[in-house]
């Protein structure tokens, strides 16, 4: 039986470098920026503290605009890159018929 540590190094082996680029770009970030200024900011002095919050608190939330914006594109992007279906298409909500709707029908 393989440890959960074995298998996720394995599927990392056998990741595409286009794949690889991907999960470091949308990969988890936004929370490190906030931990990183709050430690720097209780080990040193800065004069403009606020003004270091509000450019962090304006990238993360861009960040966050960004990403979730194109993440499902580029998602679908790689799984046909990979020829791979991709789940971002199956779960896509489907229009309902209009034609077939009682206001749209004529007798």
């Amino acid at each position: 039986m393989k440890g959960t540590l074995g298998s996720r190094s394995d599927m990392l082996m056998r990741t595409e470098p286009a794949e690889k680029a991907v999960i470091s770009v949308y990969g988890i970030r936004g929370i490190g920026s906030f931990y990183y200024l709050a430690y720097a900011l209780g080990q040193a002095r800065f004069e403009e503290a606020d003004t270091l919050w509000l450019v962090v608190c304006l990238v993360v939330l861009f960040s966050i605009v960004l990403h979730g914006t194109t993440v499902t594109a580029v998602m679908v992007a790689i799984d046909h890159r990979n020829g791979r279906a991709s789940s971002a298409e199956n779960t896509r909500v489907k229009q309902p018929d209009r034609r077939s709707s009682p206001e749209h029908r004529h007798e």
